[in-house]
């Protein structure tokens, strides 16, 4: 725990540790309080209250969802701004060749000219245009 950073307020993971783990215990709670809803007042209110906690809960995920965006844009400029338009143009051109081609699976499945099933595994037949 030495090493660990001191702060006083919660990361993005934490908030998400945190809103799951919340969750959870509510889940729980929620079955334990539909049961004796169910035993006491019978199956329709249970149902209702059901449909209360399912509604509760998917607002709790869709929120630790929401967590990630601003994190998600500030990696995205980031990434945009270490980048030069040399390493840009580089960074595609190293990683796919010449002959390089997108084909859709259903397209290499039935046109025998893009690849070949062989021992249960298509293979690809270069393509030069």
């Amino acid at each position: 725990g030495e090493h660990l950073p001191k702060t006083d307020f919660l990361t993005i993971v934490d908030q998400v540790i945190v809103v799951t783990t919340c969750s959870l215990f509510l889940m729980g709670l929620g079955s334990c309080i539909i049961f004796f809803v169910h035993r006491k007042f019978g199956e329709e209110l249970a149902q209702q209250v059901n449909w209360g906690f399912g509604i509760f809960l998917t607002a709790c995920i869709l929120y630790s969802l929401t967590l990630f965006h601003p994190l998600r844009k500030r990696q995205q400029v980031a990434v945009a701004n270490s980048m030069t338009p040399e390493r840009k143009r580089n960074a595609v051109a190293k990683t796919t060749n010449s002959d390089f081609m997108y084909a859709p699976l259903a397209q290499i499945k039935t046109d025998p000219s893009l690849a070949e099933k062989k021992d249960g595994a298509w293979l690809a037949r270069r393509h030069l245009e």
